[in-house]
């Protein structure tokens, strides 16, 4: 394995922890979780404390997205899906693409 290859399993790993701290963290308790039922949606926009994104989870015509955002309102982390594979991408401080797989 290279270690591109290691890098990108290991960001995946760390977003995807991230992700499930911040939702746990930000999301208020409601009664559908505790009762066992869904929660249905086609997006889902986690803010911080001054409303910016925090993570914003979006499903697609073609692709489904979960992107994380760093303190400064830019994209940071984003995994996506769609028919032909999966990718993760790591964007610069700027909020453009530095780094991504496949």
């Amino acid at each position: 394995m290279s270690y591109k290859q290691k890098l990108g399993y290991m960001v995946l790993g760390a977003a995807m922890t991230v992700v499930g701290m911040a939702v746990s963290v930000f999301s208020p308790s409601l009664n559908a979780q505790r009762r066992g039922e869904y929660i249905v949606c086609t997006g889902l926009v986690v803010v911080d404390g001054k409303g910016n994104d925090a993570i914003r989870f979006t499903v697609g015509k073609n692709r489904n997205f979960i992107v994380i955002y760093d303190k400064e309102g830019k994209k940071a982390i984003g995994l996506h899906t769609d028919g032909t594979g999966n990718g993760v991408v790591v964007f610069d401080k700027m909020g453009d693409i530095k780094w991504q797989a496949p």
